[in-house]
């Protein structure tokens, strides 16, 4: 976890969790002026074969919107034994048109490409893509087909992984995405368990297929982070995608809701990554209230899980989860405990 906002100051330091401890530890980091991402929240934080990639946010008054790209070795954290391993941020170079400075974007491992879609830049909210391509380091503006989704910050993007037999057959045609069915194998599992720990700890278990999963939150929320604190998985091989096989094929980016102060949405968008075509899936079932700021998850069934977020006036906690293969809501969804509610809408009132 690194940054945030805790209601009077932003933050820049790095917390790590260790699932099987239930344990934060905060890693050591060589700390001097320029060696370091300025304190920021809104921004975006993916992984990528054993790095932390932090991009854009917003800086307050000193730092301003941001647009710069920082880098994190996370495999020299130590979890038992973090005091003797000081790990260094570093700015990768790049080449090629960066994306415009923003925040409450989101950003995609698929493949070897980082995608940052929309965001808020304090003037204006944003709809545009673009790709980082992860082994060159080159930035490109994607020109996308069909209908765009409309400018938002605080949206979500979950990626949505081709079904085993489709990985399948491109591994009969392709060595090189062994990796792609890898991921899908690990996604065709119909349960999985998360835990959090404050004096005593919570857990979130998920089962079965989306018309049935059990869904039960017990114990007390995780403490440590600020609003506004990019969270990921520090898993070699990228979050939201493997790091090798066939770029984008067949994989889907679900982008939901999302908006501003004024306006917020709660719409469903899906961009089809080998061809970058936008579409717009009509849904059944009963759809979550607009909102922005909210989280969004895969669960192993593939179906996505919405949670939190606000409107305007309004801060959420309910759940909610949409089946990609029928497109259908269920929710919302009792639970023996529900969070508070959150919500990190822009920084900032756009015009």
């Amino acid at each position: 976890v690194f940054g945030g906002f805790g209601g009077s100051k932003r933050f820049d330091d790095l917390w790590s969790f260790d699932a099987n401890l239930t344990e934060w530890h905060q890693p050591e980091l060589e700390r001097t002026t320029d060696s370091m991402p300025p304190s920021r929240y809104a921004h975006s934080a993916v992984s990528y074969r054993g790095l932390l990639y932090v991009f854009g946010g917003y800086g307050g008054a000193a730092e301003g919107w941001l647009g710069d790209l920082w880098a994190l070795d996370t495999q020299q954290i130590r979890v038992r034994d973090h005091a003797k391993s000081k790990m260094k941020w570093f700015r990768p170079p790049t080449s090629g048109p960066q994306p415009p400075a923003r925040a409450a974007h989101t950003a995609t491992v698929v493949g070897n490409r980082l995608y940052i879609f929309g965001g808020n830049n304090g003037s204006v909210r944003l709809n545009d893509l673009h790709s980082l391509d992860m082994q060159t380091m080159t930035w490109r503006l994607e020109v996308c087909r069909g209908r765009l989704p409309s400018p938002r910050a605080g949206h979500t993007a979950t990626l949505l992984e081709p079904p085993p037999h489709y990985a399948a057959t491109l591994a009969s045609s392709s060595p090189s995405s062994s990796s792609v069915v890898a991921v899908a194998a690990a996604a065709s599992s119909t349960s999985t368990s998360a835990s959090h720990a404050s004096g005593g700890g919570s857990a979130l278990q998920l089962g079965g297929p989306c018309s049935s999963s059990s869904l039960s939150l017990e114990g007390a929320s995780a403490g440590g982070g600020g609003a506004g604190a990019s969270a990921v998985s520090m898993m070699g091989g990228g979050g939201g995608g493997g790091g090798g096989g066939v770029p984008g094929a067949g994989a889907r980016l679900l982008v939901f809701a999302g908006g501003d102060i004024e306006t917020v949405f709660n719409d469903v968008h899906v961009l089809q990554m080998d061809t970058l075509r936008w579409s717009q899936p009509r849904a059944s079932g009963p759809p979550p209230s607009p909102r922005a700021g909210h989280c969004a998850c895969t669960l192993p069934d593939s179906c996505i899980l919405i949670w939190g977020g606000g409107s305007v006036g309004r801060v959420l906690n309910d759940l909610h989860v949409l089946d990609p293969a029928t497109w259908t809501w269920s929710g919302p969804i009792e639970l023996k405990y529900s969070p508070v509610g959150f919500a990190l809408l822009s920084p900032m009132p756009v015009v």
